[in-house]
């Protein structure tokens, strides 16, 4: 499989050897589709239960989650007051809530195979699409005038993505205040940032970075 590879500030494209199972499989637009649902309702405000401790928000509990309240607090009948189960109920001071509950859950489980097999396919259809390139981006400085000149020099006037595989202080300086520009790292992509970019440009390094992730 063959990639076009941008050379070195140059305008002359040649071609790269790519992996045919990553790049050059027939595109399944079902599993691309349930793959991208899932990933969405991922990043949704899931359930206390269902996500990590970092991110979960305050959980309010009804009268069954609340701790304490299994003996019942006084006799059913004899006191003059009203008959109690529990002292969890919501009636009482640091009971449960009358609708307390935690948020909904939205996560949906994707198998791992199921999501090689839609990145792959969305990789292959930008090939296709003549739509992803292979290069290294050069600039002679951070600022952002060198990246717009760059990305001019090159073709790329619509929404763009270059993935690195390491630290590249004037790619990210350059690229940081444009806002149809993303740069991400080769561990970083996802299905949602390659269908809203119009063009990739993935640097060489990065490409048998993402080889190895996906074959």
């Amino acid at each position: 499989m063959k990639l076009q590879l941008i050379i070195d500030n140059e305008t002359n494209r040649s071609s790269i050897d790519a992996s045919d199972l990553v790049f050059g499989r027939d595109v399944n637009v079902a599993v691309v589709h349930q793959v991208v649902n899932a990933f969405m309702a991922n990043q949704r405000a899931q359930s206390y239960r269902y996500c990590e401790s970092g991110t979960r928000s305050a959980l309010k509990k009804n009268r069954a989650a609340v701790s304490g309240g299994g003996r019942k607090p006084r006799a059913q009948k004899g006191s003059g007051r009203a008959r109690a189960g529990t002292i969890r109920s919501p009636i009482f001071v640091g009971g449960g809530l009358t609708f307390g509950s935690s948020k909904p859950n939205y996560m949906q489980k994707i198998n791992k195979k199921m999501y090689r097999h839609a990145m792959c396919s969305i990789l292959s259809s930008l090939r296709q699409e003549e739509r992803l390139l292979v290069g290294e981006v050069k600039l002679t400085d951070f600022k952002t005038k060198t990246m717009i000149n760059w990305l001019a020099q090159h073709g790329f006037q619509e929404r763009t993505m270059i993935v690195l595989q390491d630290w590249d202080e004037q790619v990210v300086l350059a690229a940081r205040n444009l806002p149809h520009v993303t740069v991400v790292f080769a561990d970083e992509l996802n299905p949602v940032l390659l269908l809203k970019h119009d063009t990739v440009l993935i640097h060489p390094e990065a490409l048998k970075c993402i080889e190895e992730i996906f074959v």
